[in-house]
């Protein structure tokens, strides 16, 4: 999977299309907005188009960006970078203009002077589609926001060398050492391994884990760091966020698991959003319900959007077809209901 494989992760990206109708018939200072994207519980994308212009004076198509902070949130403003594009029938054609900077809430950002009118409405120019409409793009970056440092003694530990008395062994062969009290103090899991002669473990303070490949010197450092210092840090990429994540649910460390998500969902957008929800079908999560909620939005319209990419996902994944079958007999019996309010007579 390709969102999977860019270990390297560190920005959300949203993107947005919008097909303008009749673009010559609006007036000076008439906008058409998109529909929303993103996922509720973060900042939302709007693109709003000024097809005839922001001003009487104007003769350059504008377009804009425009945030939509969740409910409850104080922050104001976000460090972005928005490209806006006006698609011609010619690809080597498009017109790109890029604006960054700090945006706020509800204020529309972006290009006043994207495209002058006569080249827009010129037949010859190729910026009217087939169907006659203006097809323009947004897409908004946001830059990766270090969260919290962990605290100084848990970036210093150095887990390569042996500090007491449990190893771990991975999967490539190698070994890491964690203090075996620690683990028996901070995890109801190790504490029943460890504290149980009828362990093996318990008995000769190795854990093998030669045939789990989530476990690598990267993913164990991240479990048991936070053991020592109770955080969770999106460093190393989703790939290893998602198998730090297995092996918190294996062991039982639901505080990890709930970081994990957190982690995934300030870089979940509606390009990952199958991809993401495949790694965490059936976990009960707060990270799969944000991702079931993205995809009941607008009456399961994103899956539509993403028909390309379900085909792969469901061969990897088969019970994401049952999943997403749910959404849309739910979807359904739901236009059905309303469909029958509105037929229902009057009183």
């Amino acid at each position: 999977m390709a969102e999977m494989a860019r270990e390297e992760l560190r920005e959300r990206r949203e993107e947005v299309e919008m097909a303008i109708s009749d673009a010559a018939k609006f007036t000076a200072c008439q906008s058409v907005e998109s529909r929303l994207v993103g996922p509720r519980s973060q900042i939302r994308i709007q693109m709003r188009a000024y097809p005839r212009g922001t001003a009487i004076e104007s003769q350059h198509l504008g377009l804009f960006a425009v945030l939509h902070a969740p409910k409850g949130t104080t922050r104001q403003s976000w460090k972005l970078r928005c490209v806006f594009t006006v698609l011609n029938v010619h690809p080597e054609k498009h017109l790109k203009k890029m604006v960054h900077g700090n945006f706020e809430s509800g204020k529309a950002c972006g290009v006043k002077d994207m495209l002058l009118l006569p080249q827009l409405f010129s037949p010859e120019a190729g910026w009217s589609q087939p169907a006659g409409e203006i097809l323009v793009q947004l897409q908004v970056c946001f830059p990766f926001e270090p969260e919290p440092a962990c605290p100084a003694f848990c970036r210093e530990l150095d887990l390569s060398k042996e500090l007491c008395q449990v190893a771990f062994i991975l999967a490539d062969g190698s070994r890491i050492y964690f203090d075996r009290r620690l683990l028996v103090a901070r995890s109801e899991y190790f504490g029943e391994m460890l504290g149980n002669d009828s362990w093996k473990e318990g008995r000769t303070n190795e854990n093998y884990l030669r045939s789990n490949p989530d476990a690598n010197s990267r993913t164990m450092s991240a479990v048991l760091r936070f053991l020592v210092g109770g955080s969770f840090c999106l460093r190393d990429g989703v790939a290893q966020a998602f198998a730090v994540r297995r092996l918190a649910d294996q062991y039982r460390l639901k505080d990890l698991v709930s970081m994990v998500d957190s982690a995934l969902e300030r870089v979940l957008s509606e390009g990952n959003v199958l991809t993401f929800l495949a790694q965490t079908l059936g976990s009960g999560g707060s990270l799969e319900a944000e991702c079931l909620d993205m995809l009941q939005d607008n009456e399961c319209e994103l899956l539509e959007r993403q028909k390309p990419k379900i085909k792969q996902i469901i061969k990897e994944n088969p019970q994401l077809a049952e999943t997403m079958m749910e959404l849309l007999m739910g979807t359904a019996r739901e236009l059905r209901g309303q469909k029958r309010k509105l037929e229902s007579p009057r009183v």
